[in-house]
């Protein structure tokens, strides 16, 4: 299997780690539960969506 890269890595940086905080809360939410701070979450959420 060949991997094709497809631009910078995100590892270690600031969009890394908000991104990995919306990916934890949206499996929170789908297991039925509420992410720890709902209001961090919709501004992160709002954050890449701008």
């Amino acid at each position: 299997m060949q991997f094709v890269h497809l631009g910078p890595t995100l590892d270690g940086s600031v969009h890394f780690h908000e991104l990995a905080h919306i990916l934890f809360d949206q499996a929170v939410l789908t297991e039925g539960g509420l992410p720890v701070d709902p209001a961090a979450y919709v501004k992160r959420v709002n954050a890449l969506l701008s």
